[in-house]
């Protein structure tokens, strides 16, 4: 199911009247990964199917995993980054979990040149977050 069929009307009200879009979304295994526009920027997103995205307290709450995705859906996910980074001239990854946007660093630096992608943290606005961009 696509993430703007899982929004409630609520969310979609907060996307609109905070000028954002949802401008492609797909579901990975168990998670939907969108890419969403706000403020000019594109910024990814990756949620646990069912769980609000618009919900900062979801962004900030650790849900146990039944079992880590696997490395298909790792492969899958790190290609579309790519695509998009590339795309849009980078794109931004976060959280307002800081432990989160660790992992995801660390991920990128680990994995991210293996689908031709850097990463680095930049300041977006007031906070730190993660740039991904294209390396091909």
């Amino acid at each position: 199911m696509r993430l703007h069929e899982l929004l409630t009307n609520k969310d979609k009200n907060l996307i609109i009247q905070a000028d954002m879009e949802i401008v492609h979304d797909m579901d990975i295994g168990d998670y939907t990964l969108a890419l969403i526009r706000d403020m000019g920027m594109y910024q990814i997103s990756l949620a646990r199917q069912g769980l609000d995205v618009v919900d900062y307290k979801n962004q900030l709450t650790k849900f146990p995993l039944e079992a880590p995705p696997s490395f298909e859906y790792m492969d899958l996910i790190f290609k579309q980054v790519a695509e998009w980074a590339k795309k849009y001239n980078g794109v931004v990854v976060g959280s307002e979990d800081p432990n989160k946007e660790r992992v995801y660093n660390k991920l990128f630096k680990r994995f991210g040149p293996r689908y031709g992608l850097a990463s680095r943290i930049a300041r977006v606005g007031t906070e730190n977050h993660l740039i991904v961009t294209a390396t091909k």
